[in-house]
């Protein structure tokens, strides 16, 4: 009797697992909107089914039939979706705010025939899961397969995949990701062309955001066809948002954000045609080649150039107080060509030049040195602001070719040189001083002194013209 008890038992255990775990595909028919009515669905495999989402294991197919689905409110959690094909039709799934769909493993989009089509990820929800597949297989004619994205966020932890197709017609299968609109969080890219003829494209919208995790982000394209990357659409922007990682520079970027932690190493000529933020916690490695923002860089991490390649910031950089930017090149200027608004650190460490085209304006806390032998040169006027200070401490030389309005401190502290070209103006509060053993702190037009300008070292303080000492001014030599 026992036994027999134990066997009832026993499968009565089994069954109930198999009614709880069994996996359920569903096929969208799509009466109404709706993703959790039963109707809108048929299924195959399981038991008690009503929606995807049901049981975690469950699988969802959408194709380009009746309305689109949505999620409305809620969590669904599921195993996959995968989008079909049907003609040059759109298959659509909508999350809204609010809600939240979570897949344990992939969003796929597959050719069912050879027609341009596209797959849709839309709403102002969440969507996460592990790899977005775009498989273009079927390759009667020549088309393309489009993954489009306007989700509000959507978080891979693994990775955008394109997969082409070939035939010997010739005819190609081609696959693209076309992130429309929100944010998209991934590990990376990866791609598989089939042949010299395909392409794979990921393209970027303006006010869309990709944001790059993984390491080498960009390591897994294809060495055969084309990977074509549009990230330079005015308004996208491109992150990496990981510990340290290598930056792609195999194309140009609108927007450029570095954030996470670690070194962005640079390793070749890049140019940002907008902006450039800079996190605090990231260190910016410019190794090699040309670098060039068209617009804006904002600064609160450090941002190190040792190429002997040129850098160029066309926009207004605003140096943070935790920003660092240096000059650590043998060669190749690093030119601002706006006024930047320095309350960190600017400084020159190595041979090569910085010039300041439109001058300058260093704010309380602010410091621009030269610490080695190259040169700074200021084209325009600067302002020092109380708090700021400006230093040559090495053997190069500083040259102010216009005005310099000073309530801060300039000093030679090296065996370098600074020459003031223009009319300076040192106002109460500012002091210049010549405090080096050897170098020149040399005045070739008139200065109005309202501060302190003082020699305490052995170094020269020369003035070519007569100095308007003011009220409250004091000139003192050592």
């Amino acid at each position: 009797m026992k036994k027999l008890l134990l066997f009832i038992f026993l499968a009565v255990t089994l069954l109930i697992s198999n009614n709880l775990f069994a996996q359920t595909t569903y096929t969208w028919i799509g009466g109404t909107t709706a993703w959790t009515t039963a109707a809108n669905w048929s299924h195959s495999g399981g038991t008690g089914v009503t929606f995807p989402g049901s049981q975690s294991n469950d699988i969802a197919v959408i194709g380009a039939v009746g309305a689109v689905p949505t999620i409305s409110a809620g969590n669904i959690s599921m195993a996959s979706i995968t989008f079909g094909t049907s003609g040059s039709l759109t298959a659509q799934i909508s999350v809204s705010s609010g809600a939240t769909l979570t897949l344990s493993g992939d969003i796929t989009f597959v050719a069912n025939a050879s027609a341009t089509s596209t797959a849709t990820l839309a709403g102002a929800g969440t969507i996460n899961a592990v790899n977005a597949n775009i498989a273009a297989s079927n390759t009667s004619a020549s088309y393309t397969l489009t993954l489009a994205s306007s989700i509000t966020a959507l978080n891979l932890s693994g990775n955008i995949a394109l997969t082409t197709a070939h035939s010997a017609t010739p005819t190609n299968g081609d696959a693209k990701f076309n992130l429309t609109g929100g944010t998209l969080s991934v590990a990376g890219v990866q791609t598989n062309n089939a042949n010299a003829a395909n392409t794979s494209t990921v393209a970027i919208s303006s006010g869309a955001t990709l944001k790059l995790l993984n390491t080498t982000p960009f390591s897994g394209l294809s060495g055969t066809g084309t990977n074509t990357l549009t990230f330079n659409t005015a308004g996208a922007n491109v992150e990496y948002g990981g510990a340290s990682q290598t930056v792609y520079t195999g194309t140009n970027y609108a927007n450029l954000i570095f954030s996470g932690s670690g070194t962005k190493t640079v390793g070749a000529a890049m140019a940002i045609g907008g902006t450039f933020t800079n996190g605090s916690n990231v260190t910016t490695s410019i190794t090699t080649g040309n670098f060039s923002v068209g617009t804006t860089t904002n600064n609160s991490g450090t941002i190190t150039k040792t190429t002997t390649g040129t850098a160029i910031f066309t926009g207004v950089v605003t140096n943070n107080s935790t920003g660092t930017i240096t000059q650590n090149g043998t060669a190749g200027t690093m030119t601002f060509t706006a006024v930047p608004v320095n309350g960190g650190l600017i400084n020159q460490t190595n041979t090569a030049q910085i010039t300041f085209t439109a001058g300058a304006t260093n704010n309380s806390g602010g410091n621009i040195t030269e610490g080695s032998s190259g040169v700074m040169l200021f084209s325009a006027g600067v302002t020092n602001n109380s708090g700021g200070t400006i230093t040559e401490g090495g053997s190069g030389l500083i040259t102010f070719n216009t005005t310099l309005n000073n309530t801060g401190l300039v000093q030679q502290t090296g065996t370098g040189g600074i020459t003031f070209t223009g009319i300076v103006t040192n106002n109460s509060g500012g002091v210049i001083t010549q405090n080096g053993p050897s170098g020149l702190l040399q005045f070739t037009a008139a200065p109005v002194n309202g501060g302190l300008i003082n020699q305490v070292d052995a170094g020269p303080l020369t003035f070519s013209s007569t100095v308007a000492n003011n009220s409250g001014g004091t000139i003192t030599q050592a």
